[in-house]
């Protein structure tokens, strides 16, 4: 197998049917449902255990 030969095809889009494909830009995320919940907040203090039997 000589070097260089992947086996690899090149192929190139038909640029009529590009358009089809959209620009390539980031588009926006499409909103459904409910809004997500707000972000829980951490505080950062010392654990405490706690007995819950006698």
């Amino acid at each position: 197998m000589p070097s260089g030969d992947s086996r690899l095809i090149k192929i190139e889009t038909d640029p009529a049917k590009r358009g089809q494909f959209g620009s390539g830009a980031v588009e926006q995320p499409i909103r459904l449902g409910r809004k997500p919940r707000a972000a829980t907040v951490v505080v950062e203090e010392p654990l405490q255990q706690v007995e819950t039997r006698k």
